[in-house]
């Protein structure tokens, strides 16, 4: 990858199929070393937008480039830099996995030796060598995942798109997708689409979320602390000593005598906001830090979105 460039760009890009829009006007970008989550309900977009990124759809309008390379202008240069793990992996039952790798590693790297050396470096990232001789049929789903996690690193793409990659696995082969996918930023941009908010609270730096073809919202997830206040005689004093606040990035009033007061990520700032609100005159019922969930964002922005 070249270092400037993102690993990802989606310029203002809008598809219709017929004459009904699937996405409109979208635009976002993925860094290098980042993993980012990509949500949203049925039918907003979620599935076209991926269907674009990989190549499989063409935009009506817009660019999208892969390390500031157009895809519409250089589709295989592109598709070669991406390694895309489906929903639904599309293995084939009747081979070993040694013979699938080996049959996968002959159509995306030349070289012999490098194809031999890849294919036992993506067997230890993604621990699938206690059934290399295994048929695939006779395998589990997390190990089929992993199978197919490997087929999608197996040419060390810059970029990986994974579609619901923990979908259908038990507790612990989820806890072991999980940490493998955290290990893979350290060489790989990583965009993944799912359902599951939990999943991408514990994997992901940020949260992209699509709507109605619209991108609703860009949501880091490492600044969502917030204090929860309660206390009597709330004054514009009041909120102007919490607003004056160094470590404080918002402040939404939720009752008459309620304020959810945002802070800066990891940063414990209850004393400095008893102070600020002591000097004001008011008198503090109720305080307590908290961190909101993805689940209560997505769901009063999608929310939102029908209501409008």
């Amino acid at each position: 990858m070249t270092l400037n460039r993102k690993a990802i760009e989606v310029l203002n890009v809008s598809k219709k199929f017929g004459s009904v829009p699937a996405v409109k006007d979208i635009s976002f970008s993925l860094d290098r070393g980042e993993i980012l989550g990509f949500l949203g309900p049925n039918g907003a977009g979620k599935t076209t937008t991926m269907r674009l990124l990989t190549g499989f759809l063409v935009p009506d309008r817009g660019e999208i480039l892969i390390d500031g390379i157009n895809i519409r202008k250089n589709p295989i240069k592109t598709k070669n830099m991406l390694g895309y793990l489906p929903e639904h992996v599309p293995l084939y039952g009747e081979m070993r996995v040694s013979e699938y790798l080996d049959f996968r590693s002959c159509v995306k790297i030349k070289n012999k030796k490098l194809s031999r050396e890849r294919i036992s470096e993506v067997c230890k990232i993604c621990d699938i060598e206690p059934v290399f001789k295994r048929l695939i049929r006779n395998l589990s789903k997390g190990y089929r995942q992993r199978v197919g996690l490997a087929d999608a690193i197996l040419s060390d793409p810059p970029v990986l798109i994974l579609d619901e990659p923990t979908t259908g696995l038990d507790p612990n082969q989820l806890r072991q997708t999980r940490n493998l996918i955290k290990n893979l930023r350290k060489r790989h941009a990583v965009l993944i689409s799912t359902h599951i908010l939990s999943e991408v609270e514990a994997i992901c730096d940020r949260a992209l979320i699509i709507n109605e073809g619209r991108i609703a919202a860009n949501v880091s997830l490492d600044k969502n602390e917030k204090v929860f206040l309660e206390c009597e005689n709330i004054s514009d004093g009041t909120m102007k000593n919490i607003q004056n606040l160094s470590e404080v990035t918002d402040i939404r009033r939720v009752l008459e005598n309620s304020l959810e007061i945002y802070t800066k990520n990891n940063v414990d700032s209850r004393r400095d906001i008893f102070e600020a609100v002591v000097k004001s005159g008011a008198e503090i019922l109720c305080m307590k830090h908290t961190k909101d969930s993805l689940e209560d964002l997505f769901m009063e922005i999608t929310s939102k979105q029908k209501t409008q």
